[in-house]
């Protein structure tokens, strides 16, 4: 009986520490997630001020003639 007791603790002290092991992984994948999307928006930005888009010219210079001849 005393050994069964000491496998039962032996495995709940293990599926604690795999527990805790999972929930250090699933943070390290959430901020692995939050990298990932500011390198894209990173990434965004710098390529609309490398290279401003079209349309957005378009409708700059679109707002500046109407306010001009207002």
């Amino acid at each position: 009986m005393i050994h069964i007791m000491g496998d039962l603790r032996e495995t709940a002290a293990e599926m604690q520490r795999r527990e805790q092991e999972l929930r250090d992984k699933q943070e390290q994948l959430g901020q692995a997630g939050k990298l990932a999307t500011l390198g894209e928006l990173t990434t965004g930005v710098a390529h609309e001020l490398n290279n401003p888009s079209t349309t957005s010219a378009c409708s700059w210079a679109t707002r500046s003639t109407s306010s001009s001849s207002a």
